[in-house]
């Protein structure tokens, strides 16, 4: 089946500064921290799957050779269906990576995701597939030495309907992308959000705020909408939606924090997998 989506972009730029001056020698105490959370529910659905599966999985990291370094990381995924109760079925997740460090020389990493997928629902001829959703994404750096300290945070909530008549070949129907990337103050920082043409949100329980200063940014996404699409034949759909977050702290020297942050990178999750159909 082909389909050609309708893409709404919607980009919220982050205003950065930093300040000119170089600073002559490395201060003797230094901060940092980083944090990316995401949360999601879905709802309120035409037809529940056949079956379902969540996933979870984290990962974190924490050098300090001089200093401190704290890293923390959570994931949860929950798909719950009952057909005796149309007001129990629910999908949610919830993902958060959190790090701090002080000191002369640290690094932490935290990353973590949360997935949901409902395969085969069955969709009849002449009928609307729909279900609402909220989701949040919330993301925060903070420095002292701009010049010497570096934070990062990195978050998406992704969302994807897929007809999966052939099970061979998936093919998107409509989805919704929140993402967002912190770096030092400097660094380009922006909050997005893709859509596309199935997708509708509620304006009044919908916010997209974002800030930058010398030492500190911040994104946040609070969304609450609803997915509606006809179809004029039988049909097979699958949904997945997942959150994904990575949060990061250093003091890049001496040279052994930076070897060490190329170590930390190596071990990194791989959050996006290819749904699978073969599911029990």
């Amino acid at each position: 089946m082909n389909n050609r989506l309708h893409v709404t972009r919607i980009v919220v730029a982050l205003a950065t500064s930093i300040g000119a001056g170089v600073l002559a020698a490395i201060p003797a105490w230094a901060a940092t921290f980083s944090s990316s959370e995401t949360t999601f529910t879905i709802n309120h659905f035409s037809d529940l799957p056949l079956n379902i599966a969540n996933s979870t999985n984290t990962n974190i990291q924490a050098f300090a050779p001089d200093g401190l370094a704290k890293s923390n990381a959570d994931a949860n995924a929950l798909f719950l269906t009952d057909v005796s109760n149309q007001f129990i079925p629910q999908a949610n997740g919830s993902s958060s990576s959190v790090v701090s460090g002080s000191g002369n020389s640290y690094s932490a990493l935290a990353q973590s995701v949360a997935q949901v997928v409902g395969y085969s629902f069955q969709i009849g001829r002449g009928e609307t597939f729909s279900f609402d959703f909220t989701n949040s994404l919330n993301l925060k750096t903070a420095i002292d030495q701009p010049s010497l300290e570096t934070a990062t945070a990195i978050g998406t909530i992704s969302l994807g309907l897929f007809d999966a008549a052939d099970p061979n070949s998936l093919t998107l129907l409509d989805f919704l992308t929140i993402s967002s990337n912190l770096g030092t103050p400097g660094s380009s920082n922006a909050l997005t959000v893709d859509q596309s043409a199935g997708i509708t949100f509620s304006a009044r329980q919908t916010s997209l705020n974002s800030a930058s200063e010398d030492k500190q940014s911040s994104a946040s996404a609070s969304v609450q909408g609803s997915l509606s699409h006809f179809f004029s034949n039988p049909t097979s759909l699958l949904l997945v939606e997942y959150g994904s977050n990575q949060a990061t702290a250093a003091v890049p020297e001496p040279s052994s924090v930076l070897a060490s942050l190329v170590c930390i990178g190596l071990l990194g999750i791989r959050f996006w997998r290819k749904p699978k159909l073969n599911q029990p």
